[in-house]
Order: structure tokens, then C-alpha cells, then sequence
């Protein structure tokens, strides 16, 4: 099957031509140029006027269309799944909420159905499990009659059903450290996960490679604070992280250990702020700051002065 898009605007990381030809030739894209011909095409489609970009990924989305992944029916799962296709969406992590157990795994066997039943809508490629594992007080509109602590043999019997990739959860749990372990060797979570695939402002000027294990290591050759307009922009994190993504590291990530205690708190504090969807200004009271240290902590000091947009 031979198909010919032509006079479309490509947009593409790295790649933007307002007018270019794509050849796709039994479902994959095997040419994209201003000036393309081929003869004997199975089907010419004019895309004048129209962009052609990468489908999107989607790894945090609970429905579309008036249905919920938590509805756990097929029904639910079809209409999701052909609705975000309409949207651009070529890929998606269906994601839960913090339901009754029998409801999660109802869940994830409707998961499995669709990946195998699946002709006309985005793909899915795995299940984002958000909880059941939060803080009580901290837990948002989780129902609070379904949080447990940390636990890998409710994953353990969850990937029996289906794929998770993902889960969300709060680490500072009791057990909240073997857990996390515990996803690391059961690859949903992984050390060797790039920043730039959270961040991906982040990934340019040598630093496109850099993993979780660098920056957790003190490894990425990023450990010297970049020139600031002032000494007080170090507590615009909008600011900071912009600078973070122009830095260029000093030598190759992964190479020497240099301590990065001037830039540490955004290298970490931004690919996390990401992926747990929750701002420092959240995490930190949660995590941290519950620690009883004295309020004439210079740094607490700073933290308790800032504006709101800073923390």
C-alpha cells in the first residue's frame, strides 16, 4: 500500500517545512521532502492548508466523551480510545483512580481487551496506575476509602492483567522507599529514564542524554550555577529552570562526580514537578517541610518570604 500526502506543512522536532510531500508505504513514513514523486500510489491525499505532525502521547488522561477509564467497561475503553484519536492522540496510558481492588483489576483486563480488539482507535500502550498509594492529606480527590500504603503484591497482581508502565504515588509513606525499589526492578520506574523525556526544553546543548541516575549522582557536569541577572532570581523557578535549559555542561554527563549544590534543587525539583503534575510549592510542605526545623533556618527563611510564584 503506497499513500502520498502532498503541499502539507510538516512540523517535526528539529524539522519544519511549509511545503513538503510524504511517502508512506505500507503504513510507514519512509520519505518527507519539499519535492517528492512517486507513481503507481495506492492513494494521493492533498494535505493544502493542513500541518502533519506527530501524533500525541498522552500518559496522564482518565476519558474522553462523557466515559472513565474507572467505568471498567469495553464500551468505555472503545469510546476513549477512537475519541482521542480524533484529537491527535496516537498513543495513551489509561489511567486510574484510587478505586475498590476488584474495580482495578476490571480495569486492567478491559486494558488487555483493547489492545487486542483495537482496529480504529489510538493505541494503548499500558496502564497508569495514580494510587491507590497517597497520603491521606495530601490526596486531592482520591476517594480516601480506597488509599493503602505502599504495596507491590496489589502491582504484582495488576501486571498479571495488564501492562502498567506508570504508577503515581506518594513516597513518603511508610514502605514508600521499598516501593520504589520494588517498581525500579519491575521497570515501571527507571534510574535510567532520560531528564528530557519529562523535560524536554531540557535536552539541547549536550545535555540531550542526561539520565535520572547522573543528576541523583551529582554526574551531569551541570554543578555550576549559571550567570543570573541577580542574586534574588534564584527564587523564580520559571527563571532558574529556563537557565537550566541553556547551561552547558562543564564535561560529559556521567564522566566525573562534581557536587551540585548550587543547581541540584532544579535539575531534580523541575523532571519531578513534571512528572508528578504537582508544583514545588505543593511537594515540598508535604515532603520536606514537615521536618521540624527552626524557622530561623536561613533557607526557611527565604522560603517563608517568597511569594508564592517563587516556591
Amino acid at each position: 500500500m503506497k499513500t502520498l500526502i502532498q503541499n502539507t506543512h510538516v512540523v517535526s522536532p528539529d524539522l519544519d517545512l511549509p511545503r513538503a510531500n510524504i511517502l508512506i508505504l505500507d503504513g510507514v513514513i519512509v520519505a518527507v521532502a519539499p519535492n517528492i514523486t512517486a507513481t503507481d500510489c495506492d492513494n494521493v491525499i492533498n494535505g493544502e492548508g493542513l500541518i502533519t505532525a506527530p501524533g500525541f502521547i498522552d500518559i496522564h488522561c482518565h476519558g474522553r466523551s462523557n466515559c472513565d477509564f474507572c467505568d471498567a467497561t469495553d464500551e468505555a475503553f472503545n469510546t476513549i480510545g477512537h475519541d482521542k484519536l480524533t484529537d491527535g492522540v496516537t498513543g495513551f496510558l489509561a489511567t486510574t483512580l484510587s478505586v475498590a481492588r476488584e474495580d482495578l483489576r476490571e480495569i486492567c483486563r478491559c486494558a488487555t481487551r483493547y489492545q487486542e480488539t483495537n482496529r480504529d482507535g489510538a493505541l494503548l500502550l499500558g496502564v497508569h496506575l495514580e494510587g491507590p498509594w497517597f497520603n491521606p492529606k495530601c490526596a486531592g480527590a482520591q476517594n480516601p476509602a480506597h488509599l493503602l500504603l505502599p504495596c507491590l503484591d496489589l502491582v504484582d497482581e495488576l501486571s498479571k492483567l495488564a501492562h502498567i508502565v506508570k504508577a503515581s504515588f506518594s513516597p513518603e509513606l511508610e514502605g514508600g522507599l521499598e516501593f520504589t525499589k520494588g517498581l525500579v526492578e519491575r521497570g515501571i520506574m527507571d534510574y535510567e529514564a532520560r531528564i528530557a523525556d519529562y523535560w524536554p526544553e531540557f535536552g539541547c546543548k549536550g545535555k540531550e542524554d542526561i539520565r535520572l541516575w547522573q543528576v541523583m549522582s551529582h554526574r551531569t557536569g551541570l554543578h555550576i550555577l549559571p550567570e543570573l541577572d541577580s542574586f534574588d532570581c534564584q527564587g523564580d523557578w520559571e527563571y532558574m529552570c529556563r537557565k537550566m535549559e541553556q547551561a552547558v555542561p562543564v564535561c560529559e554527563p556521567g564522566t566525573k562526580c562534581n557536587y551540585q549544590g548550587t543547581t541540584y534543587a532544579w535539575l531534580l525539583g523541575e523532571p519531578v514537578r513534571r512528572a508528578a503534575g504537582k508544583s514545588m510549592q505543593q511537594l515540598i510542605p508535604q515532603s520536606i517541610l514537615c521536618i521540624p526545623f527552626p524557622r530561623s533556618c536561613p533557607f526557611l527563611r527565604i522560603w517563608h518570604s517568597a511569594p508564592p510564584r517563587c516556591r
